[in-house]
């Protein structure tokens, strides 16, 4: 992950300036313990406070999945910014400014076409509503009527009309420039055809322009007026859209939902219509698409409660199923509200009134409580083999709840409803415990365990950098974890040029790759055990990783020697053999154990 276009200085300035509890703040719930703070981790299923911030040395490191960095990853990685947008929006709450000459011509480049981008979406919503509003609009603006939608509604949120023809927009882009029409190609507005020219890929149908968080139109869904297929159609994927993160009405629910703790999850856009014209303006919309792990994050900056509203037939119940598991994973509390088969929430908030879906809200259930009672129902008719087979849907959903409260009360639900003891299904629940989390899995994968030298090898240069002038470079190759490796050798390269660290919170910057992140936020909040003499402890590291290097080396020519004895190759072996004791009388030499 290098540091890009934007200084080394001024990423060193923003990282002195910039309080990491302050902006970790705005997403988490932050409670001073000690000299940090604790929070649930935003990043896995946290039952109990695991994720720790160090404001003096600027990182976050999580204890139970292992995530870590400074304020930057975390940006990064709870509100999926780049390196240098997390850089610039850091930098403009510290009130560090980042001269445009940082930039690199490429990222101008980028910058001016995002840009143009944009503006062309703009002027399509404005043509859009436009055509709307005017004479050709009649038939929409009836169909809105028919369905409960509001003129006052259609202008907050934007509705237009694209209209019969082919080529409408296509002309009104046109008149702007011909690079109007290419990016319109590239944001999926126009489609190129047989012979070349451009026409409408929206043609007669309501559209629902989709706006990013600040309010830029970043796609559209278009809701056909006639017979035409599909009845539905969404932007395509595109520099700007992505239905797989973007959700409709955030930007104007995103507020209400922090206020009110709880986000609102509905699936289509009349069906988020008509809950805002019910007064509940903490909802949101997938664009009937299926949940993501990228919309509940994005959730999630705001609240970690959701309140699921789908369609009350099958494909609605399946659609909260798949909610189930991203709410284990993401630690979110998830609820649902079932309406009736033939209702979604659009059409029972115009059939039976605003009072009566709000007084339904009551009558929401857990999740969980869905899942189970949905899973029991299916495997009902089965015998013994339908408990089997809703046991193996159910343990790992099981598992993954680490509240022991709310385990219990599910084992206990479970139990009693499959027709099992309570101790059967625990031990159950113990003899397939759930895997080691992502990030710990990676970390043995690398290495197994790494040495205890290699840590603290590494935690001595942390507490003082200068010690790795007085050590060969050399080292390095002793080391066996990659990621460690790659932490000494920044120091190592950060010390030789005279730039030690002012901040080490500094150095998450300026790695490669996530898992040595964590492995940084990891060391630095153990940075204890090294006690009060750090010189003594990083020259007992160094000659334990010279020692582990000799036996590996030791025990790798054994292995050589005996095929060269078997081979009866008397030159090989003789070579093998002189090998052999000069790395003996090296270990004799630095008063290591033969």
């Amino acid at each position: 992950m290098g540091t890009g276009p934007i200084p080394e200085e001024i990423i060193s300035e923003v990282l002195s300036r910039c309080s990491i509890a302050e902006v970790l703040g705005e997403h988490l719930q932050l409670r001073k313990v000690g000299n940090g703070y604790q929070a649930l981790c935003p990043f896995h299923a946290d039952s109990k406070p695991s994720f720790y911030v160090n404001e003096s040395k600027g990182f976050f490191h999580c204890f139970g999945c292992g995530a870590g960095g400074n304020v930057f990853h975390f940006l990064m990685r709870a509100r999926g910014m780049g390196f240098p947008e997390a850089v610039r929006f850091v930098a403009a709450r510290a009130g560090v400014e980042i001269p445009e000459r940082a930039l690199s011509q490429e990222e101008k480049a980028l910058r001016r076409e995002k840009a143009l981008l944009l503006e062309v979406n703009r002027v399509a919503a404005e043509f859009f509503r436009a055509h709307l509003l005017g004479s050709e609009g009649a038939e929409a603006r009836t169909y809105l009527e028919n369905r409960g939608v509001s003129p006052q509604t259609q202008k907050i949120f934007g509705l237009g009309l694209a209209p019969r023809g082919w080529r409408g927009l296509r002309d009104h882009l046109k008149a702007r420039g011909e690079q109007f029409v290419s990016k319109a190609q590239s944001l999926g507005l126009l489609v190129k055809g047989k012979d070349g020219s451009f026409y409408d890929r929206f043609r007669h149908r309501i559209m629902f322009p989709i706006q990013e968080e600040d309010g830029s139109v970043v796609g559209f869904g278009g809701r056909a007026l006639g017979s035409e297929e599909p009845k539905y159609l969404n932007s395509p994927e595109s520099p700007l859209f992505s239905k797989g993160r973007c959700l409709y009405g955030l930007h104007m629910a995103r507020g209400m939902i922090r206020e009110r703790d709880e986000a609102v999850l509905v699936e289509g856009y009349l069906d988020l219509l008509a809950l805002y014209q019910a007064g509940i303006r903490n909802a949101v919309a997938t664009m009937g698409t299926s949940l993501t792990r990228q919309h509940l994050m994005r959730l999630k900056r705001y609240s970690s409660n959701l309140l699921c509203v789908f369609d009350g037939d099958e494909a609605g119940a399946r659609a909260t199923m798949r909610a189930v598991d991203l709410c284990l994973d993401l630690g979110v509390w998830g609820k649902v509200l079932r309406l009736p088969p033939e209702h979604d929430p659009d059409s029972f908030v115009r059939e039976k009134g605003e009072a009566e879906f709000l007084e339904s809200l009551k009558g929401s259930v857990s999740l969980m409580d869905f899942l189970v009672e949905k899973t029991t129902e299916h495997f009902a008719q089965g015998g013994i083999e339908g408990k089997r087979g809703a046991l193996q849907e159910l343990l790992p959903r099981l598992r993954r709840l680490h509240d022991p409260i709310l385990r219990d009360h599910y084992v206990t639900v479970v139990a009693s409803k499959l027709g099992i003891s309570e101790a059967r299904l625990e031990q159950l629940m113990r003899d397939g415990k759930a895997e080691p989390s992502h990030s710990r899995m990676e970390f043995a994968k690398h290495s197994g365990k790494p040495p205890a030298s290699e840590k603290l090898l590494i935690q001595c240069l942390l507490l003082d950098p200068s010690l790795a002038r007085g050590l060969d470079r050399g080292i390095l190759k002793e080391m066996q974890d990659e990621r460690l490796r790659e932490l000494a050798g920044l120091i190592w390269e950060r010390v030789e040029r005279e730039a030690p660290p002012r901040n080490l919170s500094e150095l998450f910057s300026c790695l490669e790759s996530a898992e040595s992140g964590e492995v940084l936020a990891e060391l630095m909040s153990a940075l204890e055990e090294v006690g009060d003499n750090p010189q003594k402890v990083c020259s007992d590291c160094v000659r334990d990783l010279r020692r582990r290097s000799l036996d590996r080396q030791l025990k790798d020519l054994a292995g050589l020697i005996s095929q060269a004895r078997q081979c009866s190759d008397t030159h090989r072996l003789s070579q093998l053999e002189m090998q052999r004791a000069s790395l003996v009388l090296e270990k004799k030499r630095l008063g290591l154990s033969a």
